[in-house]
């Protein structure tokens, strides 16, 4: 038996049932890890049983297992903000943008727009707060991540909204 996913979204299980089936020395349940991605028509588990028979009591003991689920993506609007001198400037060409989009696609979420900007707190707070203007309920960050003194992510992100 290999359940999977009739539609794409998060996996969600209760771990203790996983456990309670797992058990029993005859049987063994593996499932992707709680709270994976799965996608439409993946394996999301799969199902062995040791003995050609089985008792009847253990099969109403894993019938007390709740089901796996597979809960559907709710895809948010969403917008980008790169941040850095050097692809701000254009002395970099940004190679991730393209992976980055397709990821967001992949989750169902419109991207409303990309914004691009220096090493400024004050102007990628700006390009945040413009996007939430425009109703991105999400804007994603990228660049300026690490602690490196000069990046300013952090700090601008932290400003009010």
């Amino acid at each position: 038996m290999r359940p999977s996913g009739d539609r794409g979204g998060l996996l969600s299980f209760r771990d203790e049932d996983v456990d309670a089936i797992n058990s029993d020395p005859d049987w063994i349940f593996s499932t992707l890890s709680n709270g994976t991605a799965v996608t439409e028509g993946a394996a999301a588990s799969a199902f062995r049983i040791g003995p050609l028979v089985v008792k009847r009591s253990q099969v109403e003991r894993s019938c007390r297992a709740l089901p796996l689920s597979v809960l559907s993506w709710r895809p948010f609007p969403t917008a980008l903000v790169t941040t850095g001198r050097e692809i701000f400037e254009g002395t970099v060409r940004d190679a991730f943008l393209p992976r980055l989009q397709s990821k967001i696609a992949s989750y169902g979420a419109p991207l409303l727009g990309h914004g691009l900007c220096p090493d400024d707190a004050e102007a990628i707070a700006g390009q945040v707060l413009f996007w939430l203007g425009k109703g991105a309920p999400v804007v994603l960050c990228r660049g300026g991540m690490s602690v490196d003194a000069d990046d300013r992510t952090p700090r601008a992100i932290e400003f009010p909204l």
